[in-house]
């Protein structure tokens, strides 16, 4: 029994694949986009020229909004468990760093109770979070 091989030109393409490995590519960056971690609490950073972003991943957020409502990491916590719940935040970290997401209008005094509460659990290193500042006519 003889097979006979035929070379023929395709007549049609099949964009089945094509669209197999578009869909697998758009699953990928919809996967990775979630792994960005942004606060879902509305505050108005204030405004600072530089600033960088801390590097260890050893960190914990605290979030106060214009109406002085306190979140850790995301949950709303009441100021006088918030004491409680930093510590048992960072009881897994060595050297946290506490991140103060403050609104651009909330008293000073409000910052500083709560870097004090911070302070009482043994955190010792703290930054405020800011926006960057955009220049118009050189002028800040």
């Amino acid at each position: 029994m003889k097979f006979q091989t035929q070379n023929k030109t395709l007549d049609s393409f099949s964009y089945a694949s094509l669209t197999d490995m578009i869909l697998q590519i758009l699953i990928f960056f919809m996967l990775t986009a979630s792994f960005v971690s942004t606060s879902g609490i509305k505050v108005e950073l204030p405004k600072a020229s530089t600033g960088t972003p801390p590097s260890d991943q050893q960190t914990i957020t605290i979030s106060v909004t214009h109406d002085d409502r306190i979140y850790l990491d995301n949950t709303e916590v009441p100021i006088a468990s918030l004491r409680v719940a930093i510590q048992e935040s960072i009881k897994d970290y060595e050297n946290p760093i506490v991140i103060l997401n403050a609104d651009k209008d909330v008293n000073l005094q409000k910052a500083i109770e709560i870097i004090d509460i911070a302070k009482t659990v043994g955190c010792t290193r703290y930054l405020l979070a800011t926006d960057t500042q955009t220049k118009v006519d050189g002028n800040m």
